[in-house]
């Protein structure tokens, strides 16, 4: 195992996250791009999108006004005003930008009637138990570091319970999702003696719910520590970060790069011509 740290430290790949790995298992060109070349890829509005709404499901639980309706559209408004704020940085077309904006406002309500309605945990008051958002967790896969930021926290005499949101256009659950909870369960259970239980919540525009997966089987690890290897592999062969884009190369057949921005098309020439 030195050895595949000492791999990873050489292109200053640690401490790993969620995200890393998963760009490199779904996007292997965005892996080098980004974590190789060391490129700050440009949000979407569609990324943005999902941080403003969570966002404001932040404000709605950190809230302390009686009046459920006012605070509500305060939430809504404050998710609202974080996309606006960043709108002027984005290249998108203007109705690409306005597609994100008008989902803001359903998917923000229908989170917080999800938690109202008891969607957490019956019967519990769960504004009293909410511990953070973006608390950072840290563990180790192979011997290598690895830190996340967890979404909803909610700790009870018995048991943590961690609520990751997912904003979608489509209800429909994705592997990375999985990958994600399952180090994210990995990590809260090593520093906890309570029962840990990782809830994925999707929203679109229309619907809101839970989508229930087993994030305790463990050929998920496995799966993830495979894709180490094989990435630990690739980082041998190679002494500096133009030999590792001579191996890994663009799709451009594929959406992430045929319908890339302006700012990501110049990374892709800048790094590999074309």
């Amino acid at each position: 195992m030195k050895d595949l740290k000492e791999q990873f430290e050489k292109f200053d790949l640690l401490p790993l996250s969620h995200s890393r790995i998963n760009s490199y298992i779904e996007h292997k060109a965005d892996f080098v791009a980004k974590y190789i070349y060391g490129n700050q890829m440009p949000s979407t509005p569609s990324m943005t999108r999902g941080n403003a709404v969570e966002m404001g499901l932040n404000h709605y639980l950190t809230g302390e006004s009686e009046d459920r309706i006012i605070w509500k559209q305060e939430a809504v408004d404050f998710a609202i005003n974080y996309f606006m704020d960043l709108k002027p940085f984005f290249t998108e077309t203007v109705d690409e930008i306005e597609k994100e904006l008008k989902v803001i406002k359903p998917m923000t309500e229908l989170l917080i009637d999800k938690f109202d309605n008891g969607g957490l945990r019956t019967g519990s008051n769960f504004k009293r138990h909410f511990t953070g958002y973006q608390n950072q967790i840290s563990t180790q896969i192979l011997g290598l570091d690895l830190i996340g930021f967890t979404d909803f926290t909610f700790e009870f005499e018995d048991e943590i319970i961690v609520i990751d949101v997912k904003t979608s256009s489509q209800f429909k659950l994705n592997y990375g999702h999985v990958l994600q909870q399952a180090i994210y369960k990995k990590a809260i259970q090593e520093k906890s003696n309570k029962n840990v239980r990782i809830r994925l919540l999707m929203t679109t525009k229309s619907k809101c719910d839970f989508i229930d997966a087993d994030f305790d089987d463990p050929k998920h690890l496995r799966y993830i520590e495979a894709h180490l290897k094989s990435l630990g592999a690739l980082l041998s062969k190679c002494d500096s970060i133009e030999e590792i884009s001579e191996i890994i190369k663009p799709d451009l057949g594929h959406w992430s790069w045929n319908k890339a921005s302006k700012e990501k098309i110049a990374i892709r020439q800048n790094i590999w011509g074309f």
